[in-house]
């Protein structure tokens, strides 16, 4: 079998194209994927008033250099408590648990990249 390249020029080009495509894809891929972590988080964030996992969001994908960054989190003014609620693993709550983010973070590990893959294979 026998594969002729002709036009390396357009080849190259058309390549050069393909890189922004391929990382708005990746940064649509990681943010819907920090949505479902987040999903996870709230359904087990400890509530009393509600202003906790009210304060859950995940942030537009940034890019630093090469890579795309998602940040995800709870608390600010409305619930500046968070960080103590999270690391509360002494505290006895009635709804929900301490490391309400840790924990679907970590269970999200598993399979991460086949999901971003899928899910940018999807995209196109």
């Amino acid at each position: 079998m026998r594969i002729k390249v002709r036009g390396p020029d357009i080849v190259q080009r058309n390549l050069k194209q393909q890189v922004p495509r391929t990382e708005d894809a990746l940064e649509r891929a990681l943010f819907r994927e920090g949505e479902e972590m987040m999903r996870k988080s709230k359904r087990i964030t400890p509530v009393d008033t509600g202003n906790l996992r009210a304060t859950g969001h995940v942030q537009l994908p940034e890019r630093i250099g090469r890579e795309v960054v998602i940040r995800l989190g709870f608390g600010g003014p409305a619930a500046p408590y968070a960080v103590y609620v999270h690391e509360g693993t002494h505290l006895q709550f009635t709804v929900g648990q301490a490391k309400y983010l840790q924990d679907p973070v970590k269970q999200a590990r598993r399979g991460f990249t086949k999901r971003i893959a899928d899910r940018m294979a999807g995209d196109r």
